[in-house]
């Protein structure tokens, strides 16, 4: 953490909390954190890394309290780092591996700069279901261009229309609440 973690993720912009690294962007923030082994011991090492997206205007839209230090656990969305690259869990347990994935996922995470970029993420298609991510950046995006971001909700929408489930509920509910308050 201290020698290899924290001054890369620094050298790179990313604020440190603990071992939470943040970096703010136009209408979310990235954290990372590494999550270690419960069977780590004196000898032998292994951790994983936890990525996730957090979209303030998400919780303002749905009248929840932000939390004053943000954690991955607190993202709309979430996952380990090998579900992103590898389609599976994976975990560091070498040191000549760290150097290696933390450019591996320094890279990938400096693709997203904007709501725009994150749509890129539509094609991971086992790190969380597309309508997450095109709700969080549809009520992130309705602030500066209510009619793009309600075109992202609606398209949404009629792809799960005939559909019960909690998306489909979600995102009626958020249609309704923005017709409403316009």
């Amino acid at each position: 953490m201290k020698y290899i973690l924290k001054p890369h993720f620094k050298k790179h912009g990313f604020k440190i909390a603990g071992n939470h690294f943040k970096k703010s962007e136009k209408g979310f923030t990235k954290i990372i954190n590494p999550q270690f082994s419960q069977w780590n011991g004196p000898t032998n090492v292994s951790f994983t890394f936890n990525i996730g997206f957090f979209f303030p205007t998400t919780m303002i839209f749905e009248n929840k309290e932000i939390p004053k230090s943000i954690s991955v656990h607190d993202c709309q969305i979430n996952e380990r780092f090998g579900t992103f690259f590898y389609n599976h869990d994976y975990w560091i347990s070498s040191e000549s591996e760290i150097q290696q994935q933390i450019e591996k996922i320094t890279n990938w995470f400096e693709k997203f700069d904007s709501l725009d970029s994150l749509f890129i993420l539509e094609e991971t298609k086992n790190a969380f279901t597309t309508y997450r991510l095109n709700y969080d950046i549809a009520i992130s995006k309705l602030e500066k261009s209510f009619s793009e971001g309600l075109l992202i909700l609606e398209k949404e929408y009629d792809l799960l229309e005939n559909k019960s489930t909690f998306w489909a509920d979600s995102l009626k509910t958020a249609l309704e609440k923005i017709k409403q308050q316009n």
